[in-house]
């Protein structure tokens, strides 16, 4: 694959996570939903896929949590 500008694809920790968890995601929906078994497909293949790891921790929205108001705490 090849960027309109020529360049190839940056392909980041990321994008990797998002790539591998959302794969693992859709074939264990195969798995339940018995997709899979109506295919031929072997579970031992579905599950083989690795984790893409942990997702990353979001910053809190709480304006006073995240520091931007100095009065009162965080509860």
């Amino acid at each position: 694959m090849v960027l309109v500008d020529g360049r190839s694809p940056t392909v980041t920790d990321l994008t990797c996570q998002i790539i591998f968890n959302q794969a693992r995601k859709l074939l264990y929906s195969a798995i339940t939903t018995g997709h899979a078994e109506r295919l031929g497909i072997d579970t031992g293949f579905l599950t083989a896929i690795p984790f893409g790891g942990a997702g990353l921790k979001q910053r809190s929205r709480n304006l006073r949590c995240a520091g931007w108001v100095s009065v009162g705490g965080c509860q």
